[in-house]
């Protein structure tokens, strides 16, 4: 009796943890900041924010010492949904289906980080303490006429947030750009 060996390949996928939130967005830009112990205010880092979102209105995004800045290519989104990913290591850029796409190093402070958009509340991703580098991605990004009676329902933006442990602080980058159609009311 003859026997054959079949050769077999072992594909490592690195794990993943993920939650799931409900963001409310405003005047077009989200913040990303380390979320540090329960006393904290985002006073000073909210003050740093402000001062990178003059350099992330052509780029998209801009960096500062450990938060991040981004803009989005409409005004205002309520209630949309967003998926926070932890990887052990670089995720595959699965970018397909997806309109808008960053990558930019995150400092994660006890709480982890806060996605946070002005006027409204955050919300903390609990990822442990430490370095990342995010790749935050949108789609859906299309805006309903502006009406008083809009509901979190009028919207279809999706947002997802993969973090992975980084040593190095690298500069963000655009890796894709949705090209706002007029209808979008783009600030």
């Amino acid at each position: 009796m003859t026997r054959s060996h079949t050769e077999r390949t072992l594909t490592i996928v690195p794990s993943t943890t993920a939650w799931n939130f409900s963001v409310y967005l405003e005047y077009g830009q989200v913040y990303l900041m380390p979320a540090w112990g329960d006393s904290d205010s985002p006073g000073e880092e909210m003050d740093d924010m402000v001062d990178l979102l003059g350099h992330a209105f052509d780029p998209g995004i801009a960096s500062g010492k450990d938060s991040t800045v981004f803009v989005l290519p409409h005004r205002d989104a309520f209630g949309v949904p967003l998926q926070a990913q932890l990887w052990d290591s670089e995720p595959p850029k699965d970018l397909g289906g997806w309109d808008e796409a960053f990558e930019a190093s995150l400092i994660a402070g006890e709480r982890g980080v806060t996605w946070v958009s002005p006027t409204v509340e955050g919300v903390d991703i609990p990822v442990p303490a430490g370095r990342y580098r995010a790749r935050i991605s949108g789609r859906g990004l299309l805006r309903p006429p502006w009406d008083e009676e809009l509901d979190e329902k009028a919207f279809s933006d999706q947002y997802r947030i993969q973090l992975w442990p980084t040593t190095d602080m690298a500069p963000p980058e655009r890796l894709l750009r949705w090209p706002h159609p007029e209808t979008c009311s783009c600030i």
